[in-house]
């Protein structure tokens, strides 16, 4: 049996002849036996209906299938209107598939509601004369293929065809004398292989000899309503080669190889006298891309035929090309040569489009911008003006993009002979064009600022617009128009706003470039924006001739044009408009204008000019400053105010040029690589100069504290380096570095080596002399008032001014100051009327105080009373110790005594340390609880003058006296008791208790004077190497110096007299009392102190003291980095000792021991919450405010104690115990507790004399009994 196929084709072959006018195609393989046999040639008109139901295979033989139309019509539609017949090429590993071919003079092809899929074989399978040409000056190549060929047929009509997953071109047309691709889809093509063609191919050649009778005198091909979709390259297998673009690919070959875009490739080679018309109406080019070209390639061979390509209602979007090749959207290529041009060409017109996103790649470094179009002409001079037009009309441009220009539109003139000057035979008319928001390209961290529209020897860019459809360009990223040696002409309504770019947001001219202005033009201009000149318009000429670059066609048109500039900014000069030649310059349509009538037409036509907005090149400079010398440092800055101004004596702009000379020579100084040369600007907003800052090295010091010369020099014309210069001078003298700063290598002034050996944290600046430290550090920096030289040491805390903000020093010849850097604040460094090394004395006229770091004016005549003062205040206290038995021996002050002691060293000392941030009410709120704490430790707590002129060595002996005058006043009482029974009477009860209370209040003042005595610190001198070692609370007395000396013997004497025999009595009391010689003489003392303890805990006082001493010792003596590491210490030691309080109750009634308990945990609360406080915030208003309202519960506590104290030496503590028993009997919801009773032991009450000890004092006793 035969196959079915070869049925077929027999049935057909014997039956060709009878083939009736339609035939309804319904089986698979029906429609491969019609057409792809043999050669097929048309006897008569044939219709075929293909079955939609059904999909109609081709089998894969990778050759065509060639139809000879015959001058008859073939209709190839489907069965449906509502429906497409689909065509499948089946595919196969060996060969292509299958492409269809129909060629024949003066036939018709007609194809409706067909979808052809995986088909397109090689070109080299068809038998040809225009496939396989040699002749014509564009060929095809071995690679090349396609699914369908239409060749020489007189009337195309394709309606609703669709040409997916293809090969090789969808279409190839050659010389279609009529054509019609209605609905026509061809999208996805399915090869990755470059070469093989893609889309369709409109090809026009010369007429090859055939059996033709007519020639046509024209071609036409209309596209409409198409799609072409990802017709595209997906691969990038050949992305290593270098593609030659079409325009250089004809200069070089004589028969150049067919050449494409991805969608539509247009090849205009006829020069006979058939022209060809192209018209693409609403259709859509999206994701397409190639390697020549993206979307669409226009290219027209050198011919004197008019052909033309008419775009309109189209889109492009996503269109790139994927090599180094322009124009994803459209690439357009002209050659005209050496024809001589005659009548008016319109090869390209593009009308009502839109171009969205094209020009980005799939990743790689090519951006191939929208459009990219050239004309090549050889040009005489004898052209006709206008003759080759080109239109772009209602068009919309929107995030496009390109990595170097014309990201909307690149349009060059390329004229031959090279060099040529712009021919007038070209114009580009850019009629109600709307760009919006194209983009700048960023690759490899690089920003491409590329401009929109390019023109580069075009004579006339004739930009338009009317009222109702305006020519509007805004928020674009790139010059809007930039021009090469071209002319642009302005007319109708033109909006630029909202425009980014380097100069010229709207109009970049160089090279030449105008502007002419028609009668009529309204442009506007606003809010434009560019990197360097030029907020709008920005013009250069490189050209001697100078003509101006806004022109007009005649004189007095200037009267009706307008451009509107506002708010537009240039980072350098004219934010509107620069431009060299504004001035003396000269109109091609007129004579020679005077400067007044330049001025007068520029003041008519621009509108809303400001000072600023209009610039020029630069004509003169001067300096805007009265110094005859400036005096700086070594790598110091120097501001020098300059201003430049043009023909017109508008402020410009100008490259200014520096050195240090002296007598015509160059001196051994130098300013940094980037102040070689300075650009002289106008900032907007600004007076008339700019300040120039200038940094002078050197390290010659030969030169320093001499003038010398700084020499400007501007360059009055950028682009003509042998132009005149003008040259300013300018006395400099560089002074030696100052306080605190030496010369470094680098001739500049860096930071003295005694700063940098003393703390790395702290740093110089020389620009504006200050040295910065870090906030906390309190430090002395300043001249030596024994060396005079720089000096440097850590400062005592309450003597140098601190804060939270203070971290700049500032030394000068008055004084050291401090400052921030955050602020304009300027205080001295030394605090409280001091000066001096270290701030350790005090200014002229003033003295120490008690009661305070400050020194004050003592020179009133009020002196003397603050002397009587402190007579009487010892009896005084005396007096109120023995009268409200205010001693150790009640237990009551025990907790509240140990309180001041801690607070007077970790809450006291803060509290004396400046606080620059504490107003008056704060200071006010601090004074009473420091005076609290001060008087417990028997300190005065508030500034006041003992004589005029003493002196911190006199202070610290005579503060000394004050315990020991306490002492001596019970010591003289207990003596006067032994001789006066009312004295006795009196005090004898109660002596040694006040005796020993005043010697434990005294234990801190005592120790912090040792400690205050044997405190040291280090001074640096600059030139010496070994640091003197002088006395903390004086900087100007050493520590070795026979004063201090005698001040340490003393007040180790007083010292030791007071606190060695009292702990010797706390420490060591328990075991001497086991001796019969010290038992009398100790036991009173002892008893005195431990009465209120219970038995076996009289450890718990001293474990108090010794808490104390390790305190005060390392508050004293430790370093800023050891300080942290203690605190912690000491807080841990302190959390014990609360602990063994509430485990062990130390005193014998559960009211003291509550009470002490509670004075504890507040002491911790107040160290914990300031260490936070410290750490986190580190502000001292705030830490000195918790300080003070910590201590006033502490305040209160201690009142409440002396009301008890009162009560009790008045006996109304029963009283008030009854009264407060019969209050709770009046409330029946309390449970009655049996009545108040005295108590009848001596130890187990509270509420009687408070004598505990039963007032055994036996020294006493013995005078009595005598």
């Amino acid at each position: 049996m035969l196959p079915t196929s070869m049925y077929l084709f027999m049935l057909f072959f014997f039956a060709l002849p009878l083939v009736p006018a339609a035939v309804f195609v319904n089986t698979s393989h029906q429609l491969e036996g019609i057409l792809c046999n043999e050669t097929k040639i048309l006897t008569g008109d044939l219709s075929l209906y293909l079955d939609t139901s059904i999909t109609h295979q081709i089998t894969s033989n990778g050759v065509f299938c060639p139809v000879n139309m015959n001058h008859y019509s073939l209709t190839i539609t489907s069965d449906s209107n509502d429906s497409v017949a689909v065509i499948n090429c089946t595919s196969s590993d060996k060969y292509w598939t299958r492409g269809f071919a129909f060629y024949g003079t003066n036939g018709s092809l007609t194809m409706r509601g067909l979808r052809f899929t995986n088909c397109g074989t090689n070109l080299t399978t068809l038998d040809s004369d225009i496939i396989n040409s040699t002749t014509s000056s564009i060929h095809f190549t071995e690679l090349h293929a396609a699914v369908l060929v239409l060749t020489d047929i007189a009337s195309i009509t394709f309606s609703n065809v669709t040409i997916s997953n293809y090969s090789g071109f969808a279409i190839v047309a050659v010389n279609l004398p009529y054509a019609v691709f209605d609905y026509l889809v061809v999208s996805y093509s399915q090869q990755t292989e470059f070469g093989i063609g893609r889309g369709l191919l409109l090809l026009f050649l010369n007429r090859i000899a055939r059996e033709t009778i007519d020639a046509q005198t024209q071609y036409e091909v209309n596209i409409s309503n198409s799609t072409f979709h990802e017709n595209a390259i997906r691969s990038r297998t050949h992305s290593h080669v270098h593609y030659i673009c079409p325009s250089a690919e004809h200069h070089i070959l004589l028969n150049m190889p067919v050449v494409n875009a991805a969608a539509v490739t247009m090849l205009f080679t006829q020069n006979d006298t058939s022209p060809a018309i192209v018209r693409i109406l609403n259709s859509s080019f999206t994701f397409n891309n190639e390697y020549y070209a993206g979307a669409m390639l226009i290219l027209s061979f050198s011919s004197s035929i008019d052909s033309k390509t008419i775009i309109d209602g189209s889109y492009f979007e996503h269109n790139f090309v994927l090599d180094a090749c322009k124009g994803g959207a459209i690439s357009a290529i002209f050659f005209f040569d050496k024809r001589i041009l005659t009548t008016r060409y319109k090869p390209l017109v593009i009308t009502n489009s839109k171009f969205k996103s094209n020009g980005f790649g799939d990743g790689t470094a090519w951006t191939s911008r929208a459009i990219d179009m050239a004309v090549y002409k050889d040009v005489n001079g004898s052209e006709p003006k206008s003759v080759v037009v080109i239109l772009f009309s209602k068009l919309h441009f929107e995030l496009n993009a390109s990595s170097k220009f014309g990201t909307c539109l690149y349009a060059i003139a390329k004229n031959s002979p090279e060099g040529s000057k712009p021919s007038n035979y070209l114009t580009i008319f850019f009629d109600k064009v709307v760009a919006y928001n194209n983009p700048t390209v960023r690759d490899r961290n690089n920003i491409f600022n590329a401009s929109l529209f390019h023109f580069v020897n075009i004579a006339n860019v004739s930009i338009t617009g009317t009222v109702s459809a305006p020519g509007n360009f805004s928020h674009n990223y790139g010059a809007v128009f930039e021009l090469f040696r071209s002319y642009a002409v302005l007319e109708g309504n033109l909006f630029f706003i909202e425009n980014i770019a380097n100069h010229g947001a709207a109009f970049s001219l160089e090279q030449g470039s105008l502007i002419y202005f028609k009668k009529g033009l309204r442009a506007n201009f606003s809010h434009n924006t560019v990197q360097s000149l030029g907020g709008a318009i920005y013009s250069v000429n490189e050209n001697k001739v100078r003509m101006c670059t806004f022109q007009l066609y005649f004189l007095h048109d200037y009267e009706n044009i307008s451009l509107t500039f506002n708010n537009n900014t240039a980072a350098i000069a004219g934010n509107s408009i620069y431009s060299q030649n504004l001035y003396e310059c000269y109109f091609k349509k007129f004579s020679f204008p005077k400067h007044t009538m330049i001025v007068k037409m520029y003041n008519a036509m621009f509108r809303n000019i400001l000072p600023g907005d209009v610039a020029s090149e630069p004509k003169s400079m001067q300096l805007c400053m009265n110094k005859t010398v400036l005096e700086i440092y070594p790598g110091g800055s120097m501001l020098i105010p300059i201003n430049v101004v043009d023909q017109n004596g508008s402020l410009t702009y100008a490259v200014i040029t520096v050195i240090p000379v002296e007598k015509g020579k160059k001196l051994n100084r130098w300013i940094l690589d980037s102040q070689g040369s300075f650009i002289v600007k106008l900032v907007k907003g600004t007076k008339k100069c700019t300040t120039i800052n200038l940094t002078i090295h050197t390290t010659d010091v030969t030169t320093l504290n001499k003038e010398t010369t700084l020499q400007f020099t501007m360059l009055l014309d950028l682009f003509c380096i042998s132009k005149h210069n003008e040259i300013y001078e300018v006395s400099v003298k560089l002074k030696r570095c100052p306080l605190g700063f030496r010369l470094s290598s680098r001739g500049s002034c860096a930071c003295s080596d005694l700063i940098k050996k003393f703390n790395q944290h702290i740093t110089c600046n020389i620009e504006n002399n200050i040295i910065i430290k870090p906030r906390h550090l309190g430090v002395w920096m300043g001249n030596s008032t024994k060396s005079n030289k720089f000096s440097i040491a850590y400062c005592h805390p309450s003597y140098c001014n601190i804060g939270s903000q203070l971290n700049v020093l500032h030394l000068n010849s008055s004084g050291s100051y401090l400052g921030s850097t955050n602020s304009t604040i300027s205080l001295p460094l030394c605090y409280g009327s001091r000066t001096g090394d270290a701030c350790g004395e005090c200014i002229p006229n003033y003295s120490v105080v008690f009661g305070s770091t400050e020194c004050k004016d003592c020179s009133s005549s009020f002196w003397p009373f603050t002397i009587f003062v402190y007579i009487i205040a010892g009896p005084l206290l005396v007096l109120l110790l023995y009268a409200l038995k205010l001693t150790l021996t009640t237990g009551t002050l025990n907790g509240i005594i140990f309180y001041a002691q801690i607070a007077n060293i970790g809450i006291v000392h803060y509290l004396n340390i400046p606080c620059i941030e504490c107003t008056k009410d704060i200071v006010c709120l601090i004074r009473p609880a420091s005076v609290f704490i001060s008087w417990l430790n028997l300190n005065l707590g508030f500034p006041l003058c003992f004589f005029n002129g003493m002196t911190e060595i006199l202070k610290a002996g005579l503060s000394l006296l004050f315990p020991v005058y306490l002492i001596l006043i019970v010591g003289l009482l207990i003596i006067l008791s032994r001789y006066s029974v009312t004295i006795s009477n009196h005090f004898s009860r109660s002596s040694i208790q006040v005796l020993v209370t005043i010697v434990h209040l005294s234990f801190t003042k005592l120790l912090q004077s040792v400690l205050d005595v044997f405190s040291s610190a280090k001074i640096y001198t600059e030139g010496v190497d070994v640091p003197n070692t002088i006395w903390y609370n004086n900087g100007a007395i050493m520590y070795d110096s026979k004063s201090h000396v005698w001040l340490m013997v003393m007040t180790s004497i007083v010292a030791g007299l007071i606190l060695v025999p009292y702990f010797i009595i706390i420490l060591l009391g328990k075991f001497l009392l086991k001796f019969d010689r010290f038992r009398e003489c100790i036991r009173p003392f002892y008893e005195a102190i431990y009465a209120p303890y219970r038995r076996n805990k009289w450890y718990w006082f001293v474990l108090h003291q010794l808490f104390v001493l390790l305190t005060y010792v390392s508050e004293t003596f430790s370093s800023d980095q050891q300080r942290r590491v203690l605190f912690l210490s000491l807080i841990l030691i302190y959390h014990i000792l609360i602990y063994l309080h509430t485990k062990s109750t130390p005193f014998r009634y559960k009211t003291l021991n509550w009470l002490n308990l509670m004075i504890l945990l507040a002491l911790n609360f107040v160290f914990l919450v300031s260490q936070y406080i410290y750490l986190s915030n580190g502000s001292p208003k705030q830490l000195v405010m918790f300080f003070a309202i910590a201590n006033y519960p502490i305040i209160a506590v201690f009142m409440l104690i002396i009301a008890y104290h009162i009560l009790l030496v008045t006996n109304k503590v029963n009283w008030v115990l009854l009264l407060y028993q019969n209050a709770k009997e009046c409330f029946p919801g309390f449970k009655k507790k049996r009545q108040y009773n005295q108590r009848r032991r001596p130890y187990y009450g509270c509420s009687d004399s408070g004598d505990y000890t039963e007032a055994r004092e036996p020294l006493l006793e013995q005078t009595l009994i005598n």
